[in-house]
């Protein structure tokens, strides 16, 4: 026996409808001789396992491409062709061995829809098998790692389910040999009767899947949107509280401005009340005493435009105002904070006074 040929394993069933969740069966549990090799292969759940484990670390790969699935072992030899009919994705573990789920190619699609290729065969290495015994001088061998799979029509193994079932088959039949149990209960949560079909069951699915697409496209425009008047309302109360910091400014002592920003802005209405409540705050004494110090030509002098015509000073409340809106108009330019905003707007209108 050359032991750097691949063990080949084939059989035979029937088959034309490949199963709906895309999962077949690749190696079955089982003892099965191996004529050619002249070994026993022994598949039990510790050979499942390590497989199953093989596998998944090697998807673990960047670019991992799959594990080949040829037609009839014709990869082995040089003279045949190589295609590939598909490519093994997945794994799991099930009670009767180990099953894949294969991405096919056009050609491999085509063989097991139209029925030319009804079974999948598995290979192995003879250095990826351990020796377990020997059986009347046959050695007994537990393959760990799976080379490759084979579409083909007679594999050795038997007790492999089809790659498809028949179109007629009964509803009890599956790949798995387990009774279908139809879901009620959701059956009847989606409104149809108990015994519904799961063509009816997929179509009610998927109006519920459609309903839920189109609300999301529906609510997205709207988050945007309270985004947007979130950003705007926000942007309004700022401009509204240093509108409020400018009317109140006597009653606010030196140094405490910033503090009351931070109130108004978290509560406004409390703390307008709080403010028209307080008593003006009373100029420093000057160096001289109180009230002596010597008169300065700037913003915080009276001015001939800050008079009205009888001579009283002009009411702070048209200032504040016309101060909060050109402060508005400022901050729509670029790079205008609201503090800058409104120290410019402050400027001009006191100096257009």
């Amino acid at each position: 026996m050359n032991l750097l040929l691949p063990i080949l394993n084939r059989s035979s069933d029937g088959a034309f409808t490949p199963p709906a969740d895309g999962w077949y069966h690749i190696v079955p549990t089982g003892v099965y001789p191996h004529p050619d090799s002249g070994t026993v292969q022994i598949l039990d759940d510790k050979s499942m396992l390590a497989m199953f484990n093989w596998f998944r670390e090697q998807s673990k790969a960047l670019n991992f491409p799959g594990i080949l699935v040829d037609f009839d072992h014709f990869s082995d030899f040089v003279d045949k062709p190589t295609e590939a009919a598909g490519w093994l994705q997945d794994v799991q573990l099930r009670d009767d061995g180990l099953w894949g789920r294969i991405k096919w190619s056009d050609v491999g699609e085509a063989a097991i829809h139209n029925g030319r290729y009804r079974l999948v065969s598995p290979t192995w290495m003879p250095a990826d098998c351990e020796a377990v015994d020997s059986d009347g001088g046959r050695p007994r061998i537990r393959p760990l790692k799976l080379l490759k799979l084979s579409l083909c029509n007679d594999p050795n193994m038997r007790g492999m389910k089809p790659l498809s079932n028949r179109q007629n088959q009964t509803e009890t039949q599956n790949t798995t040999d387990r009774p279908i149990t139809k879901m009620k209960t959701v059956c009847t949560l989606l409104g149809l009767s108990p015994d519904a079909s799961e063509e009816a069951v997929h179509s009610e699915v998927a109006k519920i899947l459609q309903a839920r697409r189109t609300a999301e496209e529906a609510v997205t425009p709207l988050k945007n949107r309270a985004a947007t008047l979130e950003r705007e309302n926000k942007d309004l109360l700022t401009a509204q509280v240093e509108t409020d910091l400018e009317l109140h400014s006597k009653r606010i002592p030196n140094g405490q401005q910033e503090t009351w920003r931070k109130n108004l802005l978290a509560n406004r209405a409390a703390s307008i009340e709080l403010l028209q409540g307080l008593p003006e705050v009373e100029p420093a004494p000057g160096k001289y005493g109180r009230g002596t110090d010597p008169v300065h030509n700037r913003g915080g002098a009276a001015t001939p435009g800050d008079r009205d015509a009888r001579g009283g000073k002009r009411d702070e409340n048209a200032r504040a105002q016309r101060i909060s809106n050109r402060a508005n108009e400022l901050r729509k330019s670029p790079g205008m904070t609201f503090q800058r905003s409104f120290a410019t707007a402050r400027m001009e209108v006191d100096a257009a006074m």
